[in-house]
């Protein structure tokens, strides 16, 4: 019975976020078309850092809980991360061929690249420095807040350069925009509550049904709660998609990616300290690399994402499922 409640309580939590999500989505775009921005940098700013809300949350909720929880908190990024590129994108592909701009092959998935390797390198201090175990400390934390900082800069210098370039088109999305900026903002604030209540959920359920089972939480972690908590990209990337919002789609995982390696795992390092990485395998980490090579091979070879591609991002998904579950 206290098992059956658990996995109630973990399914309102992940249905409570992908709601949220979508009336936060519609906050941010709204406000970001206010301002005058383009899609891209919609899709890398407010809709990611948004979807990525969860992630957040999670990971603070987890670390705020009494038996600390650090292998929800990993294994909520380093899965995410993963589900993102190959079964958010790799889905989207199916649905419909993702065209990928000029700017984003040669500048964000090169950034994104830079994060991943950088924060997987992180998790290698056995390999690196021969230290006992691998940790993620606070100064890796720095290093990944650092190369975030670097992200952050990169968007202003493109919302400036958009702004002044394309202010025709900016002034046409204005008039698109879905809601009024007090009704945006009102769907922004309300969908950050939503999001932290459903992430509470989640990883209360979670980790109730993991305990009760005897699932590892690392494994509830790379699967249960990374998908719950990526359908939110999922939901945006088939929506944008409908729309015709093709570089709404792939940023919003580009983005969210560099905000929870570079900005979510980091800060809450700083916060509460270091934590020991050694529930996870190096394959878990091997994934995270192969991941974003694959995007980046994918997108770079004639900037369109097609539905080829697709199923092999969502075969070698399901490879690493399997080794995850089995």
């Amino acid at each position: 019975m206290a098992i059956f409640l658990s996995i109630l309580i973990t399914l309102a939590g992940l249905i409570l976020l992908a709601k949220m999500t979508g009336i936060f989505v519609d906050g941010a775009s709204s406000i970001a078309k206010h301002l005058r921005v383009s899609a891209t940098v919609i899709g890398l700013t407010v809709v990611a850092f948004g979807t990525s809300a969860p992630e957040l949350f999670v990971v603070a909720t987890s670390r705020l809980s009494s038996s600390g929880s650090p292998d929800i908190a990993i294994g909520n990024i380093i899965g995410v991360a993963i589900m993102r590129i190959l079964l958010v994108i790799g889905v989207a592909a199916l649905i419909r061929p993702i065209r990928v701009e000029n700017s984003i092959t040669k500048k964000e998935i090169p950034l994104l690249v830079l994060a991943t390797c950088a924060f997987v390198a992180t998790f290698l201090d056995k390999v690196l420095d021969g230290t006992a175990e691998n940790v993620f400390s606070r100064t890796d934390a720095l290093i990944m807040l650092l190369i975030f900082g670097i992200f952050i800069f990169h968007l202003r210098t493109i919302i400036m350069h958009r702004r002044a370039v394309h202010k025709e088109e900016t002034v046409d999305a204005v008039a698109g925009a879905k809601l009024t900026k007090l009704q945006a903002s009102l769907a922004i604030v309300g969908g950050l509550i939503g999001l932290m209540i459903g992430a509470q959920l989640t990883v209360a359920g979670a980790t109730a049904v993991a305990e009760g089972i005897g699932v590892s939480e690392r494994v509830i972690a790379l699967t249960a709660i990374s998908f719950g908590t990526a359908l939110p990209e999922l939901a945006v990337a088939i929506i944008a998609l409908r729309r015709g919002e093709n570089s709404l789609a792939i940023g919003s995982v580009i983005g969210a990616n560099i905000f929870d390696i570079g900005f979510t795992m980091a800060i809450t390092t700083l916060i509460f300290g270091g934590v020991s990485v050694m529930s996870f395998s190096y394959v878990d980490l091997f994934m995270m690399v192969l991941a974003v090579l694959s995007l980046a091979f994918f997108a770079t070879s004639d900037r369109k994402l097609k539905r080829p591609e697709g199923f092999a991002m969502l075969a070698i998904f399901a490879v690493y499922m399997v080794y995850v579950l089995f």
